[in-house]
């Protein structure tokens, strides 16, 4: 029996360590090329672009990779990139993938994110979202958004620069409490 969990420990090591090789090569990668990853922004002009990765989840279920890329034209441009890879599966999960199971989920987040930015432009009136405005502000989720777990194991929600506020509040997180 010892020796069959000894082995089982090994075997799911070694996944771990395959992920994050592969996690680590995709982040090298990126910092080594940024011109081809964001290819769409470069296609007239090399625009002066830093990418930066951090591991900001790695706890017993999921591992998340952190790639944030500025991109500097007459402005900067902040976008992230957020790889959640589930470790027993080895696959890089979603949102959807996360809630699939539990219908309107998505919704209640959405429900919470708007709360969140209610109350923060009440507490702050530099702080400006866009969301219920019928334009392009933030509806509800997709389950395409990118997130991650924070130290303490609570969902954050990761919207880009520009997406659901100005591009002057630059790159917004809104952490989910468990619902």
């Amino acid at each position: 029996m010892k020796n069959t969990m000894k082995s089982m420990r090994e075997t799911i090591v070694s996944r771990i360590a395959g992920i994050t090789a592969v996690v680590c090569m995709c982040a090298a990668f990126i910092a080594a090329n940024p011109a081809a990853v964001h290819a769409e922004n470069t296609k007239d002009a090399e625009y002066p672009t830093t990418v930066t990765s951090e591991v900001v989840t790695d706890n017993d279920k999921y591992y998340s990779v952190r790639v944030d890329t500025t991109i500097s034209m007459a402005d900067t441009a902040d976008i992230v990139t957020i790889y959640t890879i589930d470790k027993e599966s080895g696959k890089v999960v979603t949102l959807k993938d996360l809630f699939k199971d539990q219908p309107g989920y998505l919704d209640k987040i959405s429900e919470n994110i708007k709360q969140q930015m209610a109350e923060q432009m009440k507490e702050d009136s530099n702080k400006i979202y866009f969301y219920d405005d019928g334009l392009d502000g933030f509806e509800k989720l997709t389950g395409n958004e990118d997130f991650y777990f924070n130290k303490e194991g609570h969902l954050t929600i990761v919207f880009d620069e520009g997406e659901v506020a100005p591009m002057s509040m630059g790159v917004v997180e809104f952490t989910i409490p468990e619902l």
